[in-house]
């Protein structure tokens, strides 16, 4: 993971904020406990230790600032539950799936052997 510092608030459409509030959440600790999960589901390896997610007050609104530290090995991502592991990089704005071999290459070339999720 890259290092980045992005506050995610969630966003009517007139562009006000609308905080964790209008995904009927009732505490902050319910909202961060299914981020937690989701992230631990859906993220291989565990993430817990590069993402921070502490909640913030913004115009009278709860929201989320999550953090991303950067991480010395890969992480893939599972989109669905029960889908396939896939491997995303950042290119400028966006997120770009890597095809399997690009992946490989690329974890090479970014990350030492020692430090691949699946070897000690």
């Amino acid at each position: 993971m890259n290092r980045c510092h992005c506050q995610s608030p969630v966003w009517a459409d007139d562009k006000s904020i609308v905080g964790i509030e209008h995904d009927g959440f009732p505490n902050e600790d319910k909202f961060q406990l299914h981020l937690r999960n989701l992230l631990l589901e859906r993220i291989m390896p565990s993430v817990a230790d590069v993402i921070e997610f502490p909640m913030v007050t913004i115009d009278g609104k709860l929201i989320c600032h999550v953090t991303c530290l950067q991480s010395k090995m890969e992480f893939w991502l599972k989109a669905e539950k029960n889908s396939n592991e896939r491997f995303y990089i950042r290119v400028g704005p966006s997120s770009t799936e890597l095809a399997p071999r690009d992946a490989v290459a690329y974890i090479k070339g970014h990350f030492s052997e020692q430090q691949h999720s699946g070897t000690k």
